[in-house]
């Protein structure tokens, strides 16, 4: 099949598209997630539920026990965020090979979308309620992610669930610490291995390119520690048209394991002898338990 056979066939990239963003995306697998293949459209609401406490009742002989809510109240998450990313490849660019086209296209557009959705869940870090956790040096993350684990037991988050999520500077740091290198002490020796902490006092650790970065002159990289339960996401299908209608065929493709779905349109413009192409994504983040989160707020060093 040459490559411009297989341009007109959307389905594969679309396909090769929504691997790619499976694969890039790191903070969807470490919050509360609703994510369905559901058709939805921009705007409409879902309903999740946060995760309240429960507490253990002395049995009284005469009026007995009260049950209590076993799944927690229901938080209203909006699917405010359709996002979109388009560009319009000429015939002599539809004619390169599928591997070209992915690495000149498609993986630009995925990418796009990652930082998109990274970002928006990186940002709900000014919802947690505790006090931002100051690191003014390299060999302060020992103390601070000691700190932050104090914290999340004092809050009582279980000790599954928690992560640590750092941008790419502060996991380089933390990756060259005696403390976090030496394998009786972290646990892992994936530090000394691939520059990767693996777990950070009770924390597994991840790298994110969605980590903020704020201020001027003194620019604030605000690391996030957290539960699972502190923050929501949820995604939902988009509707495709009935696979072709005019010269526009559109898809929507859904990953079978995390239900995460991408939508893929395609048109040709005869007058420009050019496709217009789209990848879109729908989605919407929302904090659920304020308190269960702490920033790890950085700079210099």
């Amino acid at each position: 099949m040459t490559a411009q056979a297989t341009m007109n066939t959307p389905t594969l990239l679309a396909r090769i598209a929504l691997d790619l963003l499976v694969g890039a995306l790191v903070l969807p697998g470490l919050v509360r997630t609703d994510i369905s293949d559901l058709l939805a459209s921009y705007g409409e609401t879902v309903q999740m539920r946060r995760r309240d406490p429960m507490t253990a009742q002395t049995v009284d002989p005469d009026t007995g026990w009260s049950t209590q809510a076993l799944s927690g109240s229901l938080v209203n998450v909006s699917l405010d965020k359709h996002k979109v990313v388009g560009w319009q490849p000429t015939d002599r660019d539809n004619a390169k090979s599928i591997a070209n086209l992915v690495e000149d296209n498609v993986d630009p557009a995925v990418q796009a979308i990652v930082e998109d959705v990274e970002g928006s869940i990186a940002g709900l870090h000014s919802d947690f309620t505790a006090t931002p956790l100051t690191v003014g040096s390299a060999g302060a993350w020992e103390t601070q992610a000691a700190a932050a684990q104090i914290y999340l037991n004092n809050a009582k988050a279980p000790d599954v669930g928690r992560s640590a999520v750092f941008c790419s500077e502060d996991m380089g740091a933390i990756a060259k610490l005696s403390s976090f290198q030496d394998l009786s002490k972290s646990g892992s020796n994936t530090a000394l291995r691939e520059g990767i902490v693996g777990r950070v006092k009770g924390f597994n650790s991840y790298r994110s390119s969605g980590i903020k970065k704020v201020g001027s002159p003194t620019l604030y990289r605000y690391n996030m520690f957290f539960h699972k339960a502190a923050i929501g996401m949820v995604a939902r299908t988009l509707s495709p048209a009935a696979g072709q209608s005019g010269n526009v065929t559109q898809t929507t493709l859904t990953d079978p394991q995390t239900k995460l779905s991408l939508r893929w349109t395609q048109s040709y413009t005869h007058n420009r002898f050019a496709s217009l192409v789209s990848l879109d994504f729908l989605y919407g983040v929302k904090t659920l338990m304020a308190d269960l989160g702490i920033v790890g707020k950085a700079s210099g060093f």
